[in-house]
């Protein structure tokens, strides 16, 4: 078993807000604009209506992932295919289901992490999907950052997760902390604690919500079999370290895109 106790008595925890309620506004002040990571755990509980029992409703499909989630195969069939694209990335740890773009204005998330792609491109190429994904107790995801610079939001829908985060400008002196050096959680804990800079950490349970903005690395470690949702996003927070990065490391025809989305998206989303 994981000591949670000593991991918190160890590392500095990241922000924790208890509002009841988050405006973009207010969201953008303290934590977007910032580039803070943050952990909202009443705000956004009700980040996606889930009160319907349609057979295309995330909450339905949650019901049918706590069955492969518990027995730990996930060799049954899928239900709900017409909700997905495809099984993508699948492991013997976890599984990424890609939420078909029609179905997203079912699914409607909170206006604060609105993804300028979706208002300028009918192409599913460029839409950041919103991932549902499963994964066993005991796993671990490797130190990641952000597909380009992006902000990105984390929701649990069951289970329990931690995360270990840096700035990026660790990178170069964390690099070799990835779980794929470790076999085990606790060993994944005891060499990032063992490292000169040491993370943030955030504890991550079933109806919290985690912002992870683009300047960070993280690692995550699941203490339980976990369901959650997550989605990359490119708005009015985080445009210009997306560009910046797509200035850097694209091609003309990216650059000359994500300059179209941003142009797109002050136009229908600034008033």
């Amino acid at each position: 078993m994981t000591d949670i106790k000593l991991l918190c008595n160890t590392l500095s925890q990241i922000t924790i807000d208890s509002e009841l309620t988050f405006t973009k506004q207010m969201f953008n002040d303290k934590y977007g604009h910032l580039a803070i990571p943050v952990l909202f755990d009443t705000a956004f509980r009700t980040l996606l209506d889930f009160s319907s029992t349609s057979t295309t409703d995330i909450r339905y499909f949650s019901t049918e992932l706590r069955l492969l989630v518990g027995d730990e195969s996930h060799h049954q069939p899928l239900p709900l295919n017409d909700l997905f694209d495809h099984r993508s990335n699948s492991t013997s740890t976890y599984s990424h289901y890609a939420v078909k773009k029609g179905q997203l204005n079912q699914m409607q998330t909170s206006i604060i992490f609105n993804d300028w792609h979706d208002s300028y491109t009918q192409s599913e190429e460029n839409i950041a999907p919103l991932i549902v994904k499963n994964s066993h107790r005991d796993s671990l995801d490797p130190l990641q950052c952000n597909e380009m610079n992006r902000g990105r939001w984390f929701y649990v829908i069951e289970g329990f997760k931690i995360y270990f985060i840096y700035p990026r400008q660790y990178f170069s002196v964390i690099k070799g902390v990835t779980s794929s050096n470790f076999k085990t959680i606790n060993e994944l804990i005891n060499g990032i604690t063992s490292n000169l800079y040491k993370p943030a950490i955030c504890i991550q349970r079933a109806g919290e919500l985690l912002f992870i903005p683009g300047s960070y690395y993280y690692a995550t470690a699941y203490i339980k079999a976990t369901i959650e949702i997550n989605r990359h996003f490119i708005n009015e927070i985080n445009y210009d370290d997306v560009r910046a990065f797509i200035l850097g490391q694209g091609s003309r025809e990216e650059i000359e895109y994500i300059d179209k989305v941003i142009a797109n998206g002050f136009k229908n989303n600034i008033s």
